[in-house]
């Protein structure tokens, strides 16, 4: 899904990380018309040293 290549290109989670969030979900969504879908990857368990 496009929308979850362009979180995970655009690193919108950095900064989350930054301020210290320990569980970043990412989520895309997709409307068309009465139809809609969703798709969910959690973002990979990291360490911080």
């Amino acid at each position: 899904m496009e929308a979850l290549d362009q979180i995970e290109k655009k690193d919108y989670s950095d900064q989350l990380l930054q301020d210290g969030m320990m569980t970043i979900l990412r989520y895309g969504v997709a409307c068309y018309k009465k139809r809609c879908m969703v798709q969910m990857m959690p973002l990979p368990e990291m360490t911080i040293d």
